[in-house]
Order: C-alpha cells, then structure tokens, then sequence
C-alpha cells in the first residue's frame, strides 16, 4: 500500500529503466521477493527477452528467462 501511494504520486518522476508499477503487480500477484519483482520488471529484461544469470527459481514464475550460472556456454 505505501508502494503504491509512492508511485501514485503526482510530480513524482522516476528516472531509470524498471517499471515500479509492474513490480508492484508481480510482487502482488506472484507473491516472490520484491526485488525478484524489479528485477523482472528492468526493460530490458520484461520488454527486451534479456536472461537472468540467476539460481533463483522465482523468476521462473515470473515468466523470466533464467539462465543457471553453469548453464553458461563459453
């Protein structure tokens, strides 16, 4: 709730490339860890398809892709 009253904020401008709002709604509806959540909502990760080196299994949930770290071909 005080998220949201946060981001609800008239003059409030946030400069960087996650989207709060989404975040917001996947840490709600997900119900992961809320930085899971903005991690998932960088654009270039929610909009673009980037992967995630991570062995956390929420973004799985989360619809993201997720690479293991000894998944990595070199």
């Amino acid at each position: 709730p005080a998220m949201k009253a946060l981001l609800e904020m008239k003059y409030l401008v946030v400069r960087d490339d996650h989207d709060y709002a989404l975040a917001l709604r996947l840490y709600e509806s997900h119900h992961v860890k809320f930085i899971d959540a903005m991690i998932a909502s960088h654009a270039a990760i929610a909009k673009k398809g980037l992967p995630v080196l991570s062995y956390d299994r929420d973004f799985d949930t989360l619809g993201v892709h997720r690479v293991e770290p000894g998944g990595l071909d070199f």
